[in-house]
């Protein structure tokens, strides 16, 4: 994603607006904080930080210390981009673009189904990469609609009836 970043701002945010577009990267696998880097970490990530020793059992994830509030999940995390840090950073007239990537496919189109009326009108297209999701659990019209006629997928990629 850096190229891309990199790529994108180099760009204008539209015709009215020379400046660069906005962006916010969420990884929505790096859910576990490590203090002694002051970077978060995925899950694998985590447990292959050196040991102290051959004979330590393992690293132990503690709550307080490992997990940021508000985003424990995957889940929390998209929940906590779309609720905390996008209304942080843009009003409410400024047209969001959606890049989602493998597993976090499934998690931000649940996101977006379930809260459509809150996003419908800020979300301007999306695009999914290596990712699933099942049409058929689904069942806001408005949102299929948007998926089908708004969004680009990489196939394999819609499973469901639209």
């Amino acid at each position: 994603m850096v190229s891309v970043i990199k790529h994108l701002s180099k760009h204008v945010s539209s015709s009215e607006d020379e400046a660069s577009p906005g962006i916010v990267l969420a990884n929505t696998g790096q859910l576990l904080w490590w203090p002694e880097g002051k970077r978060p970490l995925t899950f694998a990530g985590y447990n292959n930080l050196p040991l102290p020793s051959l004979v330590h059992l393992g690293r132990w994830i503690d709550p307080k210390t490992n997990f940021v509030r508000g985003n424990e999940s995957e889940e929390a995390h998209v929940k906590y981009i779309f609720q905390h840090v996008i209304p942080s950073l843009a009003s409410d007239d400024v047209v969001v673009d959606v890049v989602a990537l493998c597993n976090s496919v499934e998690t931000v189109t649940g996101y977006l189904h379930d809260n459509w009326s809150t996003w419908a009108s800020r979300i301007g297209t999306m695009a999914m990469v290596a990712g699933y999701i099942n049409t058929e659990t689904f069942d806001s019209p408005d949102f299929k609609e948007f998926l089908r006629n708004v969004s680009s997928v990489s196939q394999p990629m819609l499973q469901g009836r639209f």
